[in-house]
């Protein structure tokens, strides 16, 4: 098999801005099968194979990536399946950036393989192409809870459902699928790409019980001791917020991240005629997570400009480098500054990242 040795990634099809900017669509489009074969080739097959040990999960990259290159999609699949439960998802969402990908070979000197945009490929054809019915493993003939629907909760539910356990989740919102389902906007994690996943976990014999608060409804020994299940994992998450506990957080407008991203992502308030209410704004202040981590000032026409800065550890090094050089080169960690300077939120994408790093580079 011919290699192919271009430095770059193959760019990932998006939708246009101008098309975009009117839809809660998907942006990313994914790759082509032509285009997932070119990018697949780019994978040199390292022999002590330092992606897979990047990844939290540990999937035999190389592997799948050459099934991929081959053309064998479905067999690329079966390898990613043996050790996630959730490809679609982890394809989209996951920080390939410092997982697999910070750990390939060809991100060195050039761009790594584009392992994330290729596991996307590889659980999306799956998805549209084959529709048997996955293999249930026999029964061990043991019983475990899981108390949480959200990424950690499913993907124990679907380890534990390979290896023949009889597993219910508890959920205590009236969808399964945690923070992937409130916490990642759709034009990032299409909802209906969480279902299906969901939905395979459910034909591996998962059941799924929604509304179920568990301490309330049902507690844990009532669970153990009247329902027989022998283990119980406690997927709760971080579904609370935690505020700063400053004057005015209490206020009309003010919307805790957790309570905001339900009631748009969740309850789709952003549609005409919902029955979430949320207050509608053009002058918005996002305060605090990773926008606001850490932000790097600049001034337009005179006004200071904050602008997120992409948490890589590359620009970390390059922006303590650039505050070295030039001590008027500042970073600002604290969320927003007192005099509440008009922030420029820019969406965090390849290019934006590349102007980020071709700025800090400039500046040390």
């Amino acid at each position: 098999m011919a290699f192919n040795m271009d430095p770059k990634k193959c760019p990932m099809p998006t939708q246009d801005p101008n098309v975009r900017n009117k839809n809660f669509e998907e942006v990313a489009l994914g790759y082509t099968a032509e285009m997932a074969v070119n990018e697949a080739k780019r994978c040199v097959h390292c022999k002590n194979k330092p992606c897979q040990t990047g990844c939290p999960v540990g999937i035999d990259i190389p592997e799948f990536i050459g099934h991929v290159a081959e053309g064998d999609f479905e067999a690329a699949y079966q390898v990613i399946n043996r050790s996630s439960s959730l490809p679609a998802v982890c394809g989209r969402v996951c920080p390939q950036e410092s997982q697999c990908e910070g750990k390939c070979t060809r991100g060195i000197k050039n761009e790594p393989v584009g392992i994330g945009r290729l596991e996307r490929f590889v659980a999306d054809w799956h998805r549209e192409n084959v529709h048997t019915a996955p293999i249930v493993p026999e029964s061990n003939g043991h019983k475990v809870a899981i108390i949480g629907a959200g990424p950690a909760g499913l993907t124990a539910a679907g380890d534990l459902a390979k290896l023949g356990y009889k597993v219910t989740v508890y959920e205590a919102l009236h969808v399964a699928g945690g923070v992937l389902m409130y916490g990642i906007p759709e034009f990032r994690l299409p909802k209906a790409i969480v279902q299906q996943e969901i939905d395979g976990l459910k034909k591996m014999g998962v059941d799924f019980e929604c509304n179920m608060v568990i301490g309330k409804v049902l507690t844990v020994d009532e669970l153990m001791n009247d329902y027989g299940f022998e283990a119980i994992y406690i997927a709760s998450g971080a579904g609370l917020p935690r505020f700063m506990g400053i004057p005015g957080e209490s206020l009309k407008g003010v919307y805790s991240a957790n309570e905001y991203l339900t009631r748009v992502n969740l309850m789709k308030a952003y549609q005409p005629g919902s029955r979430s209410p949320i207050m509608k704004s053009r002058a918005v202040a996002v305060v605090g997570g990773i926008i606001a981590e850490v932000l790097l000032t600049k001034k337009y026409k005179g006004k200071p400009l904050m602008v997120p800065l992409a948490l890589t550890t590359e620009n970390r090094a390059l922006a303590a480098k650039a505050k070295k050089a030039d001590p008027a080169f500042r970073l600002e960690p604290e969320a927003l500054a007192a005099s509440s300077p008009r922030a420029l939120f820019v969406e965090r994408t390849e290019a934006y990242n590349k102007t980020v790093k071709e700025q800090l580079t400039s500046a040390s």
